[in-house]
């Protein structure tokens, strides 16, 4: 999946945090590896939900862990669909819009910097945009629009999983193993979509090899 720069900051002393801990046995380390996509970052966001999720013992004290699983999951569906949006622009501009200069990258990525930035609503309108006017032969799913949209309701700006106050003043109840098992089949599910459709770029000739 195509590779997202994002807003990197280049200057060594980011990380300066994890000098302090130098690895000192195979068995404890971690890493961090460069030149990650947001598609990278939204599996790794699901992978942290999911193993938090796994930490559910159905006790009173689990409560503690709804916020950060919400949180988890909302920013894995934001990011995958701001790589797709990458993608399906990347694909238009190369194959059918070669003169259209808001389809090229720094363009797209600036409004979804700028302009788009953590409000689900707009990203996947602006993911259908691109979806439809490629004309792909599956029609997008509704489930997952369905979810996408009620993150959205949730959580307009991006924060109310992450600050208190963002949420109605209410006591709300839910099942959690099937809110988990909810989120994790409409994320598999955009995953497999995203997947399909580059499978089917990838069958493709380049464009200079097609005739017409």
């Amino acid at each position: 999946m195509d590779e997202n720069p994002g807003d990197a900051n280049m200057d060594d002393e980011t990380l300066r945090l994890l000098e302090l801990v130098p690895n000192k046995a195979y068995h404890r380390l971690i890493v961090r590896y460069p030149y990650q996509t947001d598609s990278n970052f939204a599996f790794f966001y699901q992978e942290s939900a999911e193993r938090l999720a796994s930490t559910y013992r159905g006790k009173p004290e689990d409560d503690t862990i709804l916020m950060p699983f919400l949180m988890l999951y909302r920013h894995a569906f934001e990011l995958e669909i701001k790589d797709f949006i990458r993608f399906l622009a990347q694909k238009r501009h190369r194959y059918h819009e070669a003169q259209n200069g808001e389809l090229r990258r720094e363009e797209i990525d600036k409004k979804l910097r700028h302009k788009l930035r953590h409000n689900l609503e707009d990203l996947l309108n602006e993911l259908l945009q691109h979806y439809d006017t490629l004309a792909l032969p599956e029609e997008f799913p509704q489930s997952v629009k369905d979810l996408v949209d009620m993150l959205h309701a949730a959580d307009r700006g991006g924060t109310a999983f992450r600050y208190a106050g963002g949420l109605p003043d209410s006591q709300d109840y839910a099942d959690f193993p099937d809110l988990v098992e909810l989120l994790r089949e409409r994320f598999e599910l955009l995953q497999a979509v995203y997947s399909s459709v580059e499978a089917l770029y990838d069958a493709m000739p380049e464009p200079e090899e097609q005739h017409y």
